[in-house]
């Protein structure tokens, strides 16, 4: 199938789970030419649709090696740093991506290291160095340096978030 066709079967919406499971069937590399599609349907936040993408594509990782394509797209994704990126960063740092092997996390590996230096609300940063831990696929000295300044910077926002919290305590006892 094209890529056209296969985007006429694509979910209409955020719950048409049988669009979404129709295309999980086909499987890759039939799917390989709408990755990027796939993939950002993982923005979606309390998506039938999402989260049976993402059961999907954490089977594919756990032995087999996955599509080229869709390796492509992961990586994109996690060295984006478009705030728009967040929701599906998360998905798959945290739903996709640990269950993937040690050799499949390994073709992401400098896109999950770029991550891991893009902090953001969702705290993909910190699941991205996880990843890079659990999988034993980090350079220790990097990594020393890197969370000792990610500490650092911890404590200056936990201070200001305290003195902002103090402000707002102040304001509402004064009404």
């Amino acid at each position: 199938m094209d890529k056209n066709q296969l985007r006429r079967i694509f979910p209409t919406d955020r719950n048409d789970i049988d669009a979404a499971n129709s295309l999980i069937k086909l499987g890759y590399p039939v799917l390989s030419p709408v990755s990027r599609e796939v993939l950002q349907f993982l923005k979606l936040s309390e998506s039938s649709v999402a989260d049976a993408f993402c059961v999907f594509l954490s089977q594919i990782g756990k032995s087999s090696v996955p599509d080229p394509g869709l390796v492509e797209e992961i990586s994109k994704t996690l060295c984006s740093s478009s705030r728009s990126n967040g929701q599906k960063k998360f998905r798959l740092l945290n739903d996709v991506l640990p269950n993937w092997s040690k050799k499949n996390i390994e073709l992401l590996a400098n896109a999950l290291r770029t991550a891991a230096t893009c902090p953001d609300a969702c705290n993909n940063d910190l699941l991205a160095l996880k990843l890079l831990f659990d999988h034993g696929i980090l350079d220790i000295g990097w990594t020393s340096k890197w969370m000792k300044f990610k500490a650092e910077r911890h404590n200056v926002r936990s201070a200001l978030l305290e003195e902002l919290r103090q402000k707002l305590e102040n304001l509402l006892s004064a009404n």
